[in-house]
């Protein structure tokens, strides 16, 4: 498997069961090629979902990986926020299924990404848990992959509260950021309504633009004043009936602008969130 290009390891996890490495530190592998620590020198994307932040495989990536995404299966934003019938809905569909969710706290994602030695990255996407370390996470993506285009992050409060702003800072040095996408426990998402005992929970559409065009759009202006001019496109997660969908911002800067002047125009187009 030395010319392997694209690996998915994309597995739900069973309630009452853990994640486990997909490479234990007690298994030893040599390679046949000694002019690489890594099984797959040529791979260019890995998925793994719920990732372990004591696996062997993040120090053994090669240099030459373009895309990495570190996320949950189905996403845990799902349970968040829901489908068109509301949130504590979707919790209750994805605990009778039995989905766990081992999602790593932001300082073991650190430890994670502090292993990984691809500085030629262009694309990450990553779920976390927040917690102390969170800034220094995000600085620490910033520096260790200097060459990213697209970051996509969701981030799960749990008592923590980070400003947006915060959050921004630690992403100045990505000069070559093209796309952002977020997700965050805003207090600011708006309620689904039943419209009956037995039919589905649904957002009211109203909510929902007052939503995308007051904290979505004002979270999207912090981070288009506040990260490299590179930056062209803020994607911010909304719920919507009948689905989530990314809403898209672009980016507008006049020539010469001062930061005061830079602005965010939202796109017509709802790119749908699928769940996995």
């Amino acid at each position: 498997m030395s010319n392997l290009r694209v690996l998915k390891l994309d597995i739900a996890v069973p309630n009452g069961h853990k994640n486990w490495p997909v490479w234990p530190s007690s298994i030893p592998i040599t390679f046949n090629d000694r002019s690489t620590d890594s099984p797959w020198p040529d791979l260019k994307y890995l998925s793994v979902s719920f990732p372990h932040p004591n696996d062997e495989l993040y120090a053994h990536l090669p240099r030459g990986l373009r895309t990495l995404s570190l996320r949950s299966l189905p996403h845990y934003w799902q349970h968040r926020i829901g489908w068109s019938w509301g949130s504590r809905a979707m919790g209750q569909i994805m605990r009778r299924l039995g989905w766990s969710y081992p999602i790593p706290t932001a300082s073991e994602a650190l430890s994670i990404l502090q292993r990984c030695r691809t500085p030629g990255l262009s694309q990450l996407q990553l779920e976390y848990r927040i917690d102390d370390e969170e800034t220094a996470l995000l600085r620490t993506i910033a520096h260790a992959f200097p060459g990213l285009a697209h970051l996509e992050i969701a981030r799960y409060v749990d008592g923590h509260v980070v400003p947006l702003e915060e959050i921004a800072e630690a992403l100045v040095p990505l000069a070559k950021l093209h796309t952002l996408r977020v997700y965050w426990d805003s207090p600011e998402i708006p309620e689904a309504y039943s419209h009956g005992r037995h039919r589905p929970r649904v957002y009211h559409r109203t909510d929902v633009v007052l939503f995308l065009d007051g904290p979505l759009k004002n979270a999207a202006t912090v981070f288009a004043r506040k990260l490299s001019p590179s930056l062209e496109l803020v994607q911010l997660l909304s719920p919507g009936s009948p689905r989530l969908f990314w809403a898209s911002y672009r980016v507008l800067r006049a020539n010469g602008a001062r930061v005061s002047d830079v602005s965010v125009r939202r796109e017509d187009e709802e790119q749908p969130a699928h769940w996995d």
